[in-house]
């Protein structure tokens, strides 16, 4: 399976401004299909899911809840990327592997708690410490290394 380039560092370079409206590197590149299109997205999530509390912090414009902003991403491209499976870019049970990641996400979900998806409670919760786990696995089971996601790239 061909890996694909998950970050273009030159078109996140450009996002200098101190906020953004436009998530740099978000739209499809020239000459992807729409299914590498969204196995980028289920992989720039889960490189940021893996990343450590403040990578993953400075990865955001300051305005943006960052915790409610990528798992509400994930759990979209990670739907869209059954599709990936179907024409060949990835097996099945590396898709598997990345919803393990949702289902930690979606247990935590389940207790109604508004302080597990703040900053802090990516800084400090073991349950943040779970998902990171569990993304890293899910990006070695695709046979893609740990690449975070450089600042202001989300």
């Amino acid at each position: 399976m061909r890996k694909l380039r998950i970050w273009d560092y030159e078109e996140i370079a450009k996002n200098t401004g101190p906020s953004y409206d436009k998530v740099p590197d978000s739209a499809m590149r020239s000459g992807e299909t729409h299914t590498e299109w969204r196995l980028r997205m289920l992989l720039r999530d889960l490189q940021a899911l893996a990343a450590d509390p403040e990578t993953l912090i400075r990865a955001y414009d300051p305005r943006i809840p960052v915790a409610d902003d990528l798992v509400n991403d994930f759990d979209a491209h990670l739907e869209l990327a059954e599709r990936c499976v179907e024409e060949g870019l990835i097996a099945k049970d590396m898709l598997d592997k990345s919803r393990v990641v949702l289902e930690k996400i979606s247990e935590m979900s389940k207790r109604h708690d508004p302080s597990l998806w703040t900053n802090n409670a990516l800084r400090t919760h073991p349950d943040w410490l779970e998902v990171r786990r569990r993304a890293l696995e899910a990006l070695r089971a695709m046979g893609y290394d740990f690449e975070p996601p450089p600042p202001r790239s989300m």
